[in-house]
């Protein structure tokens, strides 16, 4: 009886872990469909935008590329397009961080690949302000710099602008969850107290002025380049992720003078109501290792005096 209670146990169990399997494949065919048919939907969206172009609806066709790429933001040909039209009307910026990502994603040795590539290299001429980093200077035979301290901060605090996060859903709702939690890590950054924070009308004001972040998050070097037109010292820029268990979120904090990434954090959320706690998380681990953004910021002053 006992050996009959256990296989009937063991077969349950069995049943209960094939099932689990199947719904988990399942769940994975369908993320593929739907990837798939984003893709369908964003090539059929680029080639009327296109078309619309050709027309000269400018309008028109600008607002089809942004759909695209909505759905699917490696569409290189749609990012090619979009920026082609940002350079026309002068928004040099936006068309930088498009032009950047058609050459990430066209197809290597391809003519899309290299009309991105020429575009590019003449936006860094014409703008050296944004993409010129600090030449790194041969270290001194100095004495060791001592360990970061604690949480505690001594000495200036460094000047961050966080930017929106990204959250590739889509829609303008799932856009709103990365703004909704960069905000939220805002505030706990601003209660920790280690960093001054640039109030969020100004990164938007710069936003508007470049046409920027209209189809998801910008390239590091755009991000940083903006950092420059802002006049700060660092920008942290990260994305949502939404997973089986939850939400996952990346954060970085980019060197504005050397383009370097300075720090990097990751937390969970799993829901939406946990964001507040996660963004606590990434402020929290941000705030106490601030000692290695105010020593990159210490050299930049120290190489400026020194010129």
């Amino acid at each position: 009886m006992k050996y009959f209670l256990m296989l009937l146990s063991l077969w349950f169990l069995s049943g209960a872990v094939s099932s689990a399997s199947a719904q988990i494949t399942a769940r994975r065919v369908a993320r593929e469909a739907a990837a798939d048919r984003a893709e369908i939907r964003s090539a059929k969206l680029t080639n009327e935008g296109l078309a619309l172009m050709k027309r000269g609806r400018v309008v028109l066709a600008k607002a089809k590329f942004e759909q695209a790429l909505r759905l699917d933001p490696k569409n290189a040909k749609a990012h090619l397009a979009y920026a082609d039209l940002l350079f026309k009307e002068g928004k040099s910026l936006a068309a930088y961080d498009h032009f950047t990502k058609a050459l990430k994603f066209a197809p290597e040795g391809g003519k899309d690949g290299a009309q991105a590539a020429q575009v590019i290299a003449r936006i860094r001429s014409q703008h050296p302000e944004w993409f010129n980093k600090a030449q790194p200077k041969p270290e001194k035979a100095a004495e060791p710099a001592p360990e970061p301290q604690a949480i505690t901060v001594v000495g200036e605090k460094p000047m961050l602008a966080v930017f929106p996060f990204d959250y590739p859903g889509g829609d303008s709702t799932a856009q709103g969850l990365g703004a909704t939690f960069s905000e939220m890590m805002v505030t706990a950054l601003i209660n920790h107290g280690a960093y001054r924070i640039v109030e969020r009308r100004q990164i938007d004001r710069v936003f508007e002025e470049q046409a920027l972040g209209q189809t998801g998050a910008l390239e590091a070097e755009t991000a940083v380049a903006v950092g420059k037109i802002l006049g700060v010292q660092a920008v942290a820029v990260g994305n949502l992720s939404r997973l089986a268990g939850g939400y996952e979120t990346d954060a970085r904090i980019l060197h504005v003078e050397s383009g370097e990434a300075l720090l990097a954090c990751h937390a969970k959320a799993a829901s939406s109501a946990q964001f507040r706690e996660a963004a606590e998380t990434l402020a929290a681990d941000l705030s106490i290792k601030v000692v290695k953004v105010q020593q990159a910021v210490a050299k930049d002053s120290t190489e400026a005096a020194e010129q």
